[in-house]
């Protein structure tokens, strides 16, 4: 953080997008790792019965809502980038109108 704890430069906005995207692809590695372990302790070589099959549904109905969730992780992210973005654009032309004027005034 800056001096002003109220606000963020544009360099801490974008490490926190990075960390954001960055969590969200670690969480889906985890995932998929225990999507693996699952695919194998519900296979028919290793259990069979309801039970597996229900455990296999029920993954299946938690996979695609994390799919879901991740998705909506990273257009959460792609907004802050985006609006990080019309941030800093603004606060550019801000301070060129600024000069502008005050170069104005000058003369």
């Amino acid at each position: 953080m800056n001096d002003n704890d109220t606000f963020l430069t544009y360099a801490e906005v974008e490490a926190a997008v990075d960390a954001i995207r960055n969590y969200a692809k670690e969480m889906g590695t985890d995932f998929s790792d225990f999507g693996t372990s699952m695919n194998r302790f519900t296979s028919p070589d290793t259990f069979v019965g309801d039970a597996s099959e229900s455990v296999g549904q029920m993954f299946e109905r938690l996979s695609k809502k994390f799919e879901e969730f991740v998705a909506l992780v990273e257009r959460y992210a792609t907004v802050i980038t985006d609006a990080k973005e019309q941030e800093a654009y603004n606060d550019a032309m801000m301070k060129r109108k600024a000069e502008e004027l005050r170069t104005m005034g000058s003369n």
